[in-house]
């Protein structure tokens, strides 16, 4: 399916809902479910065919049939896309529409009530399963984050830097910068800044952008995991790989 589809507006309206419904029971391959009334199928099946290999002397490929359901199989694959998609659209309309600091920040607060208002609409909509609304709450919370980002920075004109990381990882290696006088301690502001506007850090699947970093520097050394986080760039600086070129 084209990842395109996933956007909040398929889930806040029980009609758009249908139509992912609908475009998931078209791929199957018996055509099971042509004709049917799909409101009272709350999780429909559908069998695919796929590639399978065999080996043996010689590999052989093999077609099979595979069952997928639309909760497990559909949604909950491809639910992350949400927050891709819906960032993008938003940042393709602040850089193409909005000129002004102003209308930029206008728009992004726009935006906001929206997603609050979709959040009201998702918890009374019975037509969505329990776990997919979870998960729509979580792609909302990163989406309203992703746009306080924007609004702290309106005039961003790059894609953040996505770095596998932990954001304590990345906060504390700018802090031990610092701290050896590698960065002036008197920019800790602007190096939390700097990290809030130029990076994004891992959370599951996501890549989430951070905020208030120069709150965070500020009070590293009595941050809870900060032992943790110093073992994991331990181990990275002192692997001899990293340095392979």
């Amino acid at each position: 399916m084209e990842n395109a589809f996933f956007r909040l507006s398929y889930f806040l309206d029980e009609k758009n809902f249908m139509q992912l419904k609908k475009y998931f029971v078209s791929m199957d391959y018996y055509n099971t479910w042509e004709n049917k009334n799909l409101k009272s199928i709350d999780n429909p099946t559908i069998t695919l065919l796929e590639d399978d290999y065999i080996n043996g002397d010689i590999e052989e490929k093999i077609t099979i049939e595979v069952e997928k359901k639309f909760v497990e199989d559909f949604l909950l694959i491809n639910i992350n896309h949400i927050y891709k998609n819906e960032v993008s659209d938003f940042e393709r309309r602040c850089f193409d529409k909005f000129v002004t600091k102003q209308l930029k920040e206008g728009h992004s607060r726009d935006i906001k009530q929206k997603l609050e208002e979709a959040i009201e609409i998702i918890v009374k909509a019975n037509y969505i399963p329990k776990i997919i609304k979870e998960n729509l709450f979580y792609q909302i919370k990163i989406i309203k984050k992703e746009i306080q980002s924007y609004i702290n920075n309106p005039y961003r004109k790059f894609k953040k830097i996505e770095i596998d990381c932990n954001r304590i990882d990345i906060e504390l290696f700018f802090y031990l910068l610092i701290k050896n006088k590698l960065i002036s301690p008197r920019n800790i502001s602007n190096i939390g800044k700097l990290i809030d506007e130029s990076f994004k850090y891992k959370v599951g699947e996501n890549f989430e952008s951070i905020n208030f970093s120069h709150k965070s520097l500020s009070k590293i050394e009595n941050t809870l995991s900060i032992q943790q986080s110093i073992k994991r760039l331990e181990d990275l600086f002192s692997n001899p790989d990293f340095y392979a070129i």
